[in-house]
């Protein structure tokens, strides 16, 4: 008889009782102590439990995440492995009614199942202590938790609205399915990715990828080395990027850009300010070139359309600086003489149609007598009625011979402004599926 003294809770001395174990509980003890010992007796862990021995599988995702930089996809898991080991029955009523015992997996025999396409070779996966449970039929479950790396190519063409599709392979790395038979559960793996919520109702947890689909395959294989099928297991994973902040800082600066490259030529053609805001609009380009080159990295065999879109620019940018300090040095450089006749004339035909009728007045009325004439600064900003002198007095003052140089400035910028507004809204309309 098994007894213990528990100290008395009064009294100047502790006086102490006996207190009598369960004889069940002790009997229960010896049962799973003798079990345990019966079951391992002459267990090799590394022989098959049978000459076919079917494993059924199936995974519950709790996180995921993709490594770029690494072309690759990690998902935190839950591997469920089912298998039945006849060596490892029992008649529960032999041993004091147990219906089930655990055992560290290192121990038991299990199936050697590996990633094909894992990203990290040479490392294989990691049980840690996970213990696995033996029931009295036979029956044993492995969920062990597990970090899976595996490849997965990323096309990041549509980069920040890509959509990726990975395939994670699983399979015996040593038997052919005539000695390990894997089969799948279920058709699709099971997503219970825990969520976190603020106060206002925001989910904290909530990744940049969202899970557009998903399914598990079984597929039999033949490789020319060996005449045996080998399975394996296919879990295929649709993603797709939803990151709320790529609206900010990517895609509207994009279109930002743009737009500022167009207003570059709702200038004046004589402002020198032409040329300074072009040269902002040139740095600007060139930020956010740098901002996503580590993007560029990720994908060295194609370039996204957002930064195809911003390298365009780029270009219009430089092409629009140049032919601004063109159009400004015509306006405002002193001319000895007009222009041609024959081209002043078209060049009053194409203002009409250019919206340019002030500067048609102008040059019309310089060519009459009494010519009046007007301050440069004055006509760029429209007051043609502000202190008017007669003849071209100096080179602070608009000539009849500078205007016809000016009027060419005017159409020449006019025109580019069509040209690249329709650049403009054929690039919106090109690259819409990113902006």
């Amino acid at each position: 008889m098994n007894t213990t003294r528990r100290p008395s809770s009064c009294g100047p001395q502790h006086q102490w009782t006996p207190v009598l174990a369960d004889p069940k509980s002790s009997l229960g003890y010896m049962a799973e102590q003798n079990l345990r010992h019966k079951l391992l007796e002459n267990y090799d862990k590394t022989s098959l439990p049978a000459m076919k021995t079917t494993v059924k599988f199936r995974m519950t995702i709790k996180h995921f995440d993709m490594i770029e930089d690494e072309q690759a996809l990690r998902l935190d898991a839950w591997m469920v492995n089912e298998w039945v080991d006849h060596r490892l029955q029992w008649d529960p009523e032999l041993y004091e009614g147990l219906e089930k015992l655990s055992f560290p997996h290192q121990i038991l025999w299990k199936p050697d199942l590996d990633i094909y396409n894992s990203a990290r070779i040479g490392e294989s996966l990691s049980f840690g202590d996970t213990l696995l449970i033996v029931f009295s039929n036979g029956r044993v479950l492995f969920v062990p938790p597990v970090q899976l790396h595996f490849t997965c190519a990323m096309d990041l063409t549509y980069w920040p609205h890509d959509t990726h599709n990975c395939t994670l392979t699983i399979g015996s790395w040593v038997h052919d399915g005539h000695t390990i038979d894997p089969q799948i559960m279920d058709e699709k793996p099971e997503f219970d990715i825990p969520v976190d919520l603020t106060e206002s109702g925001k989910n904290l947890t909530r990744g940049s990828w969202d899970v557009k689909g998903s399914n598990m395959t079984r597929k039999v294989s033949k490789y020319d080395c060996c005449p045996e099928l080998y399975i394996t297991l296919i879990i295929s994973l649709k993603l797709q990027r939803n990151a709320p902040a790529y609206a900010w800082t990517v895609r509207l600066p994009a279109v930002g850009m743009c737009i500022l490259t167009v207003v570059l030529f709702l200038l004046p053609p004589g402002a020198g300010e032409k040329l300074v805001f072009g040269g902002l609009c040139l740095i600007l380009d060139l930020l956010f070139i740098a901002y996503t080159s580590n993007i560029v990295s990720h994908a060295p065999t194609h370039t996204p359309l957002i930064i195809e879109l911003v390298c365009e620019q780029l270009l219009l940018v430089i092409g629009s600086v140049v032919l601004a300090a063109f159009t400004t040095r015509m306006a405002r450089d002193p001319h000895t003489c007009g222009l041609p006749v024959c081209v002043r004339q078209v060049l009053l035909m194409l203002s009409v149609c250019l919206c340019l009728q002030n500067y048609k007045n102008l040059v019309a009325r310089s060519h009459q007598p009494y010519t009046r004439t007007v301050k440069t600064e004055e006509l760029e900003m429209g007051e043609s009625s502000a202190a008017q002198l007669y003849g071209g007095m100096s080179g602070d003052f608009t000539t009849p011979c500078g205007l016809d140089w000016l009027l060419l400035a005017a159409v020449i910028d006019r025109i580019c402004l069509i040209v690249f507004v329709a650049i403009f809204i054929m690039n919106m309309i090109s690259f819409s599926a990113v902006l």
